[in-house]
C-alpha cells in the first residue's frame, strides 16, 4: 500500500475497533458518540516520539474514526503508535513520552446508568507496530482508569471497616 503524502505530511485514519460511550437504543451494546470525541495519538519513529491531537471523531457503523496528521518520515525503520482517549485529559509537554503521560481529571464527574463520563474514563490503546507510516490503523482500547465518588449518609458514630461495591 502506498501512503498518501502531501508536502511531507502523512494523513492517517484511526478506527476504534470497539464500541463504547453509550448504550444503543435497545440496550444491547455500547456505541461511540462521535460529538466532541478526540484522541491524543503518539507516533514513535525509531526512538523519537511526537504527539498530535486527532480531528473530531466521525461515527461509522457504530465505530469511531479519527483523523490525525504527522510529518512524513520515510527514513525511519519502525513506527509504534499509541493513543489515549479522551485527548482533553492528557497534559502535553514539549517532549512527549508515552510512558510518562500526565493526566488531568475533572473534580466533578457525571456518569449515568446509560453512559460513561467520557471526561473521566481513560482509555489507552494497545501499541501498534508497523514498518512504515500507514494511512489507516485499527486500534483497540483498554480502560486505564475510571474514577468515581461514593457518599455515605446517615451513619453518624459508626466505624466503617470495609466497603464492597458490586456491579449488578
Amino acid at each position: 500500500d502506498e501512503v498518501a503524502v502531501e508536502d511531507d505530511v502523512v494523513n492517517m485514519t484511526i478506527v476504534a475497533d470497539q464500541n463504547r460511550t453509550h448504550l444503543n437504543s435497545d440496550g444491547t451494546h455500547i456505541e461511540w458518540d462521535a460529538t466532541g470525541e478526540y484522541l491524543m495519538v503518539y507516533q514513535t519513529a525509531d526512538n523519537t516520539t511526537i504527539s498530535a491531537k486527532s480531528s473530531e471523531a466521525v461515527e461509522n457503523g457504530g465505530l469511531a474514526q479519527f483523523g490525525v496528521t504527522f510529518q512524513g518520515n520515510a527514513a525511519a525503520q519502525s513506527f509504534v503508535y499509541n493513543a489515549i482517549y479522551p485527548a482533553a485529559s492528557v497534559s502535553v509537554d514539549a517532549t512527549p513520552a508515552v510512558d510518562d503521560v500526565l493526566f488531568t481529571l475533572p473534580l466533578v464527574q457525571n456518569p449515568t446508568a446509560l453512559s460513561y463520563d467520557n471526561s473521566a474514563d481513560l482509555l489507552v490503546t494497545r501499541s501498534v507496530s508497523v514498518a512504515t507510516q500507514p494511512e489507516a490503523l485499527s486500534m483497540s482500547f483498554k480502560r486505564l482508569v475510571a474514577l468515581g465518588r461514593l457518599s455515605l449518609t446517615g451513619i453518624d458514630d459508626v466505624a466503617i471497616k470495609s466497603i464492597e461495591l458490586r456491579v449488578p
